[in-house]
């Protein structure tokens, strides 16, 4: 958090099934231009692919101005792996 970065969740609920983030494979952030006119670009988001407990690789991203408070966490996709299946 020292860096401006979100916590990320160890856990999250989506489609009334709980997931558990066991592992981060990869993060990066996403920039865009200032929305009043000017040259600055901003950073908007946040991204992280993840491993959850079923073994299934998920994007997710923190949204750092969303229209809606409690929708800063958004879960992007979800790739099943090998070893979700087995």
């Amino acid at each position: 958090m020292a860096q401006g970065k979100p916590g990320l969740p160890s856990h999250f609920t989506w489609r009334k099934n709980q997931f558990a983030i066991s592992e981060v494979l990869d993060e990066w952030k996403e920039s865009g231009p200032c929305r009043n006119g000017s040259n600055e670009s901003y950073l908007r988001k946040h991204w992280f692919r993840i491993r959850n407990n079923e073994g299934m690789e998920m994007k997710l991203y923190f949204e750092r101005q969303p229209r809606s408070k409690s929708r800063r966490w958004q879960l992007y996709s979800i790739q099943r792996t090998e070893k979700a299946s087995s």
